[in-house]
């Protein structure tokens, strides 16, 4: 752990405290646990970019607090790092859960009932806006490698859902298993903020789509069971951009990185996106 960061934890828990890392493998953040001998604890964060700092800090700021005991709370933060102090959580993550049949369907859809509240929020301005900014379409077809046909594919795709515009709302922005934390007492609760921004709501659904939901439309059915209405045509049109766009993105970062299971998301939503479906 940093000096600096060490010296945030001790300001909280005092100078004897364990330490563990709770890295992703391959994350560009980096994630400690430390906890003092009265048992008291804090989870410990160094963004891997003054931007995502920003982002987490501001969620957590924000709408974060009013989504109660399903969330961390902010306890401390340094944009010199940059870092933060949060608070934990009880569960395990679901990603590392071997549920049986039928309560995976069950977590999927609390974390779809989950995802409605995130969005209900309703910390942002009234507006609407391009469910797809173009920057980012520009930004993963410029380095996209692609046939000439799944090129073609995927710029109708993208071209179609940037035309539509859709409420703006907090989104998490990295919804997904492995930010899910289950406990077996009928509750989901999500960590790790820093790609949390406001935009249409679909943008947290495209990595369930490339992910768990890919071969299991269960999950999917469950999930909206949970978030309690199904999507709109606009929606289901944008979900399809953002799709395309996490396909891309994966492809790319899993080939640069050797990150086998990031690429295999990223092929997988190619392929979804060759057999048109």
């Amino acid at each position: 752990m940093p000096g600096p960061l060490a010296a945030l934890v001790t300001s909280v828990l005092g100078p004897d405290v364990d330490v563990w890392s709770r890295s992703w493998p391959g994350a560009a953040s980096r994630v400690w646990e430390a906890r003092a001998p009265n048992g008291a604890a804090v989870f410990a964060k160094v963004h891997s970019t003054p931007k995502f700092h920003r982002r987490e800090v501001a969620a957590y700021e924000s709408w974060v607090t009013l989504l109660g005991e399903d969330t961390p709370r902010l306890l401390a933060c340094d944009s010199a790092l940059p870092g933060i102090l949060v608070t934990p959580l009880p569960g395990v993550p679901v990603k590392f859960q071997p549920l049986p049949p039928g309560q995976d369907a069950e977590v999927h859809a609390l974390a779809g009932a989950l995802a409605r509240r995130i969005h209900d929020t309703a910390i942002c301005p009234a507006a609407t806006a391009s469910a797809l900014p173009s920057a980012y379409v520009l930004k993963h077809l410029g380095r996209a490698r692609l046939t000439d046909a799944d090129l073609s594919r995927a710029q109708a795709v993208l071209v179609a859902a940037a035309q539509v515009t859709l409420p703006m709302v907090p989104t998490h922005g990295d919804f997904q298993p492995r930010n899910w934390l289950y406990n077996n007492d009928s509750r989901v609760r999500v960590i790790d903020f820093e790609r949390a921004e406001p935009g249409a709501s679909v943008r947290d659904f495209r990595l369930l789509v490339n992910g768990p939901w890919q071969e299991r439309p269960d999950l999917r059915e469950a999930f909206f069971d949970g978030y309690g209405r199904s999507l709109t045509t606009d929606e289901e049109i944008a979900l399809a951009g953002w799709v395309v766009l996490d396909a891309l993105d994966s492809a790319h970062w899993g080939a640069k990185d050797n990150d086998a299971e990031v690429l295999a998301r990223g092929l997988a939503g190619l392929a979804q996106l060759r057999n048109g479906r």
